[in-house]
């Protein structure tokens, strides 16, 4: 059946109806005019020229249906279902467009207005393309769709119980919402400024994507990106077993805000044994391998929690639970630096002892903590050749570095002053630069240094309690004595003693007289008392 151009049929107060023979066509080449009007072309096409549709309501069934024109249509499906039973389905609205009858294709369903786009209805196709001059709202039924495309002038909510497999391409101007039942992959390039995404099951980011505002997803399995860059302003979520960011592929996250990553095991009912882990630390995992400086806000939870960022990384305040936890600053140009604003507040997700590393890279930089309060965390400080300062409370603290220094405060163990540094440790050596209270780090005696070899060399050992007597605790390969220094007694070794490593660094702390360097313990309460009270002129 043919509506020929310059031809037009009208009924503007009933239903134009038209049906092409079977296996037969409809091809419009004017305009219809009607309340309602259905097109049935069983096992044809039905197409349009250059007339328009003026409908209240439209239905087409034909194979495929091609309605593209100009048309005025206040609902699709108005006077029963529409479907394409061979090919693609698509129509081409001027106006808000209302879907109120199901509409289903054996192709592609395209559907496009210059106004609002609502959806009433379940919608069945292997790929769904929606385009609204306006917005687009899911307002009852279901979408089922392998592939969604989109493009909204405004925003775009989808929130329904949809069976949606993959996000294509995407464009919305303001928030954008997505829920499926199942798994979702995002594998077109989207953008929108507030993406949220909600899946039954896990959600793979492949392809581009870009929220500058925020990007919310919440997954009932595990999170991942295998490819694409993600530019993000403040990422949130919540998945189960993993969500990983920035290993494979780009992420470009300015902040890290809520995120929260469960259990697999104890979310499936599978006990944690069978998957050779204990706890949450294993079945539960968030990383983020940024490639943009990163402010960390959270609150954050999950049994293992491994961040890194290049230049600057900045934990601002918030609440971190896990079990393990690691944050890297990266090699970028100019210094590296770590920054802990505020009070950041870590605990152990299992009610263990947890960890927490905060690392530097390889050139070095700086590590500046307001107050780190984990007081169920052992910390380690990965300096490198870095610096370290700030206010901890920790568990345990072991300090990495060399050539750089630490001026830290606080307690270790529930210790405070002299023997919380005493209580802590740091490698590669001793180093008087490190120092926790004033103290120097992994030495019994505030201000004292252990292991004195007058020979030169300088190994490592116990320091003697304050008080105890000078002896030596052995000899060294070359048959010298190996002595200690502690509170009570000058230490006394051979004037050469000031040329090795270690006698430069405690050049401020000795004397000299003509053959014998002489080391003058401090009170640590007032460095600029001498104990005992001697000077150079005793000498």
């Amino acid at each position: 059946m043919t509506v020929a151009a310059g031809g037009s049929l009208d009924a503007a107060s009933g239903t134009i109806r038209l049906a092409g023979s079977s296996g037969g066509a409809i091809a419009l080449g004017g305009p219809l005019a009607a309340t309602n009007v259905v097109l049935v072309a069983e096992g044809g096409a039905i197409t349009q020229g250059s007339g328009t549709i003026a409908a209240n309501g439209l239905a087409a069934r034909g194979a495929p249906v091609a309605l593209d024109g100009l048309n005025r249509i206040g609902a699709l499906g108005g006077p029963g279902p529409s479907a394409a039973t061979g090919g693609d389905f698509s129509v081409n609205d001027t106006q808000s467009l209302a879907v109120v009858s199901s509409v289903q294709a054996s192709g592609a369903v395209r559907l496009a207005t210059s106004g609002d786009l609502g959806l009433e209805v379940d919608i069945s196709a292997p790929m769904l393309l929606l385009s609204a001059g306006g917005a687009i709202s899911q307002r009852a039924g279901t979408i089922t769709a392998g592939t969604l495309d989109g493009v909204s002038a405004q925003s775009a909510a989808l929130d329904g119980d949809n069976a949606i497999a993959t996000l294509g391409s995407f464009t919305v101007a303001d928030q954008f919402s997505l829920r499926t039942g199942g798994g979702l992959i995002v594998a077109g390039t989207g953008r929108a400024p507030r993406l949220t995404l909600e899946a039954g099951g896990g959600i793979e980011f492949a392809g581009d994507v870009s929220s500058p505002v925020s990007l919310t997803v919440n997954s009932g399995g595990g999170i991942g990106q295998t490819g694409g860059t993600l530019q993000v302003g403040t990422l949130s979520g919540t998945a189960v077993g993993r969500a990983q960011f920035g290993s494979s592929g780009t992420a470009a996250v300015d902040t890290l805000g809520a995120f929260t990553v469960t259990d697999a095991a104890a979310t499936s009912g599978r006990a944690a044994a069978a998957a050779g882990a204990t706890g949450g630390a294993a079945l539960s995992v968030l990383g983020l391998a940024d490639s943009t400086p990163l402010t960390v806000v959270g609150p954050l939870s999950a049994g293992t929690v491994t961040l890194s960022a290049p230049g600057l990384l900045t934990l601002q305040g918030g609440q971190i639970t896990t079990d393990a936890a690691s944050f890297t600053v990266a090699a970028a140009s100019g210094s590296a630096r770590l920054v802990q604003t505020g009070t950041t507040a870590l605990g152990s997700l299992s009610g263990g002892t947890g960890s927490v590393a905060l690392g530097l890279p390889a050139g070095g930089g700086s590590v500046s903590l307001q107050n780190l309060s984990a007081p169920g965390m052992a910390l380690s400080l990965l300096l490198q050749n870095g610096s370290a300062s700030g206010a901890i409370d920790v568990a345990g603290l072991q300090v990495t570095g060399a050539g750089g220094s630490a001026a830290l405060t606080g307690s270790v163990a529930g210790q405070s002053g002299a023997r919380a540094a005493a209580l802590s440790g740091i490698s590669p050596q001793v180093d008087v630069a490190y120092r926790l209270n004033g103290c120097t780090i992994a030495l019994a005696t505030c201000g004292a240094v252990a292991g004195i070899n007058p020979g030169g060399a300088v190994p490592l050992g116990p320091v003697t309690e304050p008080g105890a007597p000078f002896t030596p605790v052995g000899l060294t390969p070359g048959g010298l004595p190996l002595v200690f220094l502690d509170f009570g007694v000058p230490l006394l070794v051979p004037k050469s003693f000031l040329d090795t490593v270690l006698g430069n660094i405690l050049k401020p702390d000795l004397f000299t007289a003509d053959l014998i360097a002489i080391g003058i313990v401090r009170d640590p309460a007032d460095p600029e008392v001498l104990l005992p009270n001697i000077s150079d002129r005793d000498y």
